[in-house]
């Protein structure tokens, strides 16, 4: 299956994702392998433990490409971020659209494990309002929603999108991880599953690993939902 990835951090040394270029390449190559067509390379926005400026982060994001081309890995990369949540989220975006996903109006966006729903509810609904599309990074981890799993329907409602974690839903996070994102799947309340690829050991690409597990769980038609069709909504607006 085609598959497109939307959350990742394989650019070396902007972040806590990939160490160098080499460990960016063989991602790269794994990602391509599994199926992946099309990434979204995505630095975490958090000023207060990344530090990296916007200018080299954009500097490492060409040098990626330009790697990926010379080592004759198929697949389109774009440049997005995942942006940490913060109070004035709107006003940062709006005079900044490059911490979108590739200055389109879906946003990346992270909250702390700490953040109670209405923290996350009223930031959806204030970037909704104002035309953006929330996409919840890793929702699975937030124990606000999964105490009541409702939230995430109701994120949905408001407008938001929700990403969970592959190497989540094959169990690599724990097992009370797995099962609430079992859950999710067949509510089908999940919307896009994407890997948040950090390195090639812990935290490595796992999309073919993801989409085989989803074959025996889930339909054709909602499979392809969660690994191509919704992110590549995003794709065709960031083009």
């Amino acid at each position: 299956m085609d598959m497109i990835d939307i959350h990742c951090h394989l650019i070396p040394k902007v972040d806590d994702g990939a160490e160098n270029f080499r460990m960016t390449q063989k991602m790269l190559y794994k990602s391509a392998d599994d199926g992946v067509k099309a990434m979204v390379l995505t630095p975490h926005c958090r000023p207060e433990l990344f530090h990296a400026s916007s200018r080299e982060i954009e500097v490492r994001f060409n040098k990626t490409r330009e790697m990926a081309a010379k080592s004759g890995i198929d697949i389109d990369l774009y440049l997005g971020r995942e942006f940490h949540s913060r109070s004035d989220t709107l006003d940062i975006i709006r005079k900044a659209p490059r911490y979108a996903l590739g200055c389109s109006r879906y946003i990346l966006l992270e909250f702390s494990e700490r953040h109670p729903y209405n923290r996350i509810r009223n930031q959806v609904y204030e970037l909704t309002a104002a035309g953006y599309i929330p996409v919840i990074a890793h929702a699975e981890r937030y124990p606000c929603l999964c105490r009541n799993p409702e939230t995430f329907e109701e994120l949905r409602s408001e407008g938001a999108l929700i990403q969970v974690n592959a190497g989540s839903v094959l169990g690599l996070d724990g097992w009370k991880v797995s099962a609430m994102c079992a859950k999710l799947l067949k509510k089908e309340w999940i919307d896009i599953i994407a890997s948040d690829a950090h390195n090639m050991s812990a935290r490595r690409p796992v999309m073919g690993e993801c989409a085989k597990f989803l074959e025996k769980k889930v339909s054709a038609r909602y499979a392809k939902r969660l690994l191509y069709d919704n992110a590549a909504c995003i794709i065709n607006e960031i083009k």
